[in-house]
Order: C-alpha cells, then sequence, then structure tokens
C-alpha cells in the first residue's frame, strides 16, 4: 500500500515535471492525474514563485478553500 502511494507520488511528479516544461499558463490535469488521487480527498497546485504563475491544478475549489492546519495533515 505505502510503496503504491509512492509510485503514484512519483508518477504524478513526473507528469506535473513535463506540464510545467510546456505550459505557458496554467493547465487543468485532472483528467490525467485523477486515477493517482483515486480514493483520497485533496488538491494540488503547482506554483512558480519567480513568475508568480500557477502552471497545473487539481482540484482548483479545493485548493481556494481555506483550512486550518491540523496534525493529521501528513506528508506521505
Amino acid at each position: 500500500m505505502k510503496n503504491t502511494i509512492h509510485i503514484n507520488f512519483a508518477i504524478f511528479l513526473i507528469i506535473a515535471n513535463i506540464i510545467y516544461s510546456s505550459a505557458s499558463a496554467s493547465t487543468d490535469i485532472s483528467t490525467v492525474a485523477s486515477p493517482l488521487f483515486e480514493g483520497t480527498e485533496g488538491c494540488f497546485l503547482l506554483y512558480d514563485a519567480s513568475t508568480n504563475a500557477e502552471i497545473a491544478q487539481f482540484n482548483k475549489a479545493k485548493c481556494a478553500t481555506q483550512m486550518a492546519p491540523d496534525s493529521t495533515f501528513k506528508i506521505l
């Protein structure tokens, strides 16, 4: 289970990197990333701080929701 999460996360990072290197505007990656986030609730936003631009997004509505950090928020 944990190994599958790591593999899915690695695949997602590769996809995000490809999108980042080829995108000039924010790209909705929901169709590509949906299988990777299956069974989870969350969002992903790739942001370039040097150009102050969003590069890629998954579930942008969830990213816009403000939430207080809890101890249950973990980075896998």
